[in-house]
C-alpha cells in the first residue's frame, strides 16, 4: 500500500499492541481473564475445540495467504464489524448480569466498542480505494464471507458445549499455534530505548 494507508493501518496495530498511554489487547484480555479468575497458565494449557483449532487457522490463512486487500476486506470490514456488535453485547451483559466484575476489567470489551468503530471505517476506505476491478471486488467479498464463516464456526463450537452440553473433544495445542512449533532462547533482554508513540 501507498504511505499514507500503511500510516492509516498502523492504528489498529497500536491499539493491538498497545502504547505507552495504552495497555495493549492481549494486557486488556488476560486483566479480564484474570477478574473471572482464570491465570495465564491455564489459558495457555486449556486444550482447544476442534472448532476453535479451524476458525483460529483459518484466520491465519487468511492474513497469510491472500492479498492485502482480501485480508483487510475480511478482518477490517466484516471482522471488525461483527467485534463491535458482539463486544457491546458482552459490556451490557457483564454490566447487568455480572456486576461483580470490575468495570476495569471488562475494558478489553468496551475498546473494541469504540475502536472497531473506526477500524471498520478504515477497512471500508481502503477497500473502495483498492478494489478497483471486479475481480478484486469479488476476491475481497469471497474473503469476507470466510472470515464471517470462521466466526460462525468458532461460536457454534463454544455454543454446543456451553449452552447445549455437547462433549466436543479438546485438543492440546503448541504455545505458538498457529505457527509451528518453535522455542525461543532464553537470554536475557537488551536494554532498548524505544521510540514513544
Amino acid at each position: 500500500p501507498e504511505l499514507e494507508d500503511q500510516e492509516i493501518l498502523f492504528d489498529p496495530l497500536l491499539t493491538e499492541i498497545g502504547t505507552e498511554q495504552e495497555e495493549g489487547h492481549v494486557k486488556l484480555y488476560l486483566k479480564y481473564l484474570n477478574a473471572l479468575g482464570v491465570t495465564y497458565e491455564e489459558l495457555m494449557s486449556t486444550p482447544l475445540l476442534p472448532t476453535t483449532i479451524v476458525a483460529v487457522s483459518e484466520f491465519y490463512n487468511i492474513c497469510k495467504y491472500l492479498s492485502l486487500g482480501e485480508a483487510i476486506a475480511a478482518e477490517k470490514i466484516a471482522g471488525e464489524y461483527v467485534n463491535r456488535e458482539r463486544h457491546a453485547l458482552y459490556v451490557e451483559a457483564f454490566r447487568k448480569y455480572y456486576s461483580w466484575i470490575p468495570e476495569d476489567a471488562i475494558k478489553f470489551h468496551k475498546a473494541h466498542v469504540e475502536e472497531d468503530v473506526r477500524h471498520s471505517q478504515i477497512g471500508i476506505y481502503l477497500a473502495q480505494k483498492y478494489a478497483s476491478t471486479k475481480e478484486a471486488q469479488n476476491r475481497m467479498w469471497d474473503a469476507a464471507i470466510r472470515f464471517l464463516a470462521l466466526y460462525w464456526t468458532l461460536y457454534e463450537g463454544i455454543y454446543q458445549v456451553a449452552v447445549k452440553g455437547e462433549q466436543l473433544p479438546r485438543f492440546p495445542v503448541n504455545p505458538t499455534f498457529p505457527l509451528q512449533y518453535c522455542q525461543a532462547n532464553p537470554i536475557p533482554k537488551p536494554d532498548i530505548k524505544l521510540k514513544k508513540v
